[in-house]
C-alpha cells in the first residue's frame, strides 16, 4: 500500500488507513476495479490534503475525525517505524501511547473542547505536516503529538500518582502531583466537570483526562490551558473570574507560603498588580479574551492561584510577556526534556543497582 500511496500523492504512512478504507469485510484483496470505482468517488468527495485525509480516516462516512478515528494509523506507526521498533516490541504499551498521541491530537489541533476535529481545524493545524515528517525524522523530533519521549514522560507521571494501578487517579492521587503543589480546591475543582461541556463531577480521573491536566499544568501559555484553568476559576461559570473568585482560590495559596515562612503579598496589592500586569477589560472581573492577549501574563496570573510551588518561584523574577513563545522552547518542551533526562538517570541507577546487588550475591 505505500507504493499505492506515492502513486496517488497521499503520504505513505496512511497506507493502513487507506488499505482500511477500500477493502471490504469479506475480502481482504483489492483489485484493480475496486480501487478505480473506489477513487472516482475519493476524487469527487476530497479536494485537498485535509479533506482527503478525513474521507480515508473516516472511510467516507463523515466530515470530521473522532478519537477512534486514528487507531488504525498509529498501531500502523508503532509497527512500522523504525524509531518506534523498541515499543513495537513492548505490546503491553501499545494502548498506552495510541491513547496518549490521540489526546495530543485533540488538544493541539481541536479548537473547542468537543470530541471530534473538524476538516477546517485539522488544515490550521501541524498534523498532516507532522505524520509527513516521521517518513524521514526520529520521532523524538516531532514534539507535538508523537514523541516517545514526551509518551514516556507522561505515563511515568500518571503512574507515579496511581500508586495501586488501578487505571484512574482520585482526588487523593492528584493531591500528591508535584510535592503536593496543588491546593485542595483546585483539585476538587479538576475533578468537578468543570472544564468539559456537560460534564458533572467525578470520582476518579481516567488517563486521558490525566494527559490534558498535565498539559494544562506545565504550559499554561497553551490556548488550551488559559481555557482549561479559567473554566476551573470561574467558579459560577458566568464567563468571568471575579475578584471574589480569586481570593477563594488565593487564600489556600497563602496557607501554604505561610507554611514555608515566606513573605506574603497581601491580596488587595495582588489585585492591583495583576490590574496593571494584565490590563482587563473590566475593573471588577477577569475575561479569557484578558487572558489570550498575552500568553506569558496568563501563565503568570494562573501560577499565582494554582500552583503555590510554582507562585513562590514566579515571584523572584518578572513575567515576561512576550507573545512570541518559541514552540521548540516552551514549558512543555523544556519539561520533558528535564523529566526525561531524570526518569532515564533514575532507570540507570536502579539497573546498576540491581546488578551491583547480584553481582555481591554471587560472591556471598
Amino acid at each position: 500500500m505505500k507504493e499505492v500511496c506515492l502513486a496517488c500523492g497521499l503520504c505513505p504512512l496512511w497506507k493502513q488507513p487507506l488499505y482500511n478504507c477500500i477493502s471490504t469485510p469479506t475480502s481482504s484483496f483489492i483489485n484493480f476495479d475496486e480501487f478505480a470505482s473506489w477513487w472516482k468517488k475519493f476524487e469527487e468527495n476530497a479536494h485537498d490534503q485535509a479533506s482527503r485525509f478525513v474521507y480515508i480516516l473516516t472511510n467516507g462516512r463523515r466530515n470530521f475525525l473522532a478519537a477512534d478515528d486514528f487507531k488504525a494509523l498509529i498501531q500502523d506507526l508503532i509497527e512500522t517505524l523504525p524509531s518506534l521498533s523498541f515499543l513495537k516490541e513492548a505490546v503491553a504499551f501499545h494502548q498506552a501511547y495510541i491513547k496518549t498521541v490521540i489526546a495530543r491530537i485533540f488538544w493541539n489541533a481541536c479548537h473547542s473542547w468537543k470530541k471530534y476535529i473538524s476538516i477546517v481545524e485539522l488544515r490550521l493545524s501541524n498534523l498532516l505536516q507532522a505524520i509527513t515528517m516521521l517518513e524521514s525524522a526520529q520521532v523524538n523530533e516531532e514534539r507535538e503529538f508523537f514523541s516517545y519521549e514526551h509518551f514516556y514522560v507522561i505515563y511515568c507521571n500518571f503512574y507515579m500518582l496511581d500508586k495501586d494501578e488501578k487505571n484512574h487517579l482520585t482526588p487523593s492521587d492528584l493531591s500528591l502531583y508535584s510535592n503536593s503543589a496543588l491546593t485542595n480546591l483546585v483539585v476538587q475543582r479538576v475533578f468537578s466537570g468543570a472544564v468539559l461541556p456537560n460534564s458533572s463531577m467525578k470520582q476518579t480521573l481516567d488517563y486521558t483526562a490525566f494527559i490534558n491536566f498535565l498539559l494544562a499544568e506545565v504550559d499554561k501559555c497553551h490556548p488550551k490551558s488559559i481555557e482549561y484553568w479559567f473554566r476551573i476559576m470561574d467558579l459560577n461559570g458566568d464567563g468571568r473570574i471575579s475578584f471574589d473568585e480569586m481570593e477563594r482560590f488565593y487564600k489556600e495559596i497563602m496557607a501554604n507560603v505561610i507554611r514555608m515562612d515566606m513573605a506574603v503579598i497581601t491580596f488587595s496589592n495582588l489585585i492591583n498588580m495583576l490590574k496593571d500586569m494584565i490590563s482587563p477589560h473590566s475593573s471588577t472581573y477577569f475575561t479569557l479574551s484578558d487572558f489570550k492577549r498575552s500568553p506569558p501574563l496568563a501563565r503568570y496570573f494562573f501560577n499565582t492561584f494554582i500552583n503555590w510551588i510554582k507562585h513562590i518561584a514566579q515571584e523572584s523574577c518578572l513575567p515576561d510577556n512576550r507573545n512570541g513563545v518559541d514552540p521548540q522552547f516552551n514549558d512543555w518542551n523544556r519539561f520533558c526534556k528535564s523529566e526525561y533526562e531524570i526518569l532515564v538517570a533514575d532507570l540507570l541507577d536502579s539497573e546498576e543497582e540491581t546488578m551491583a546487588g547480584k553481582m555481591s550475591n554471587n560472591l556471598i
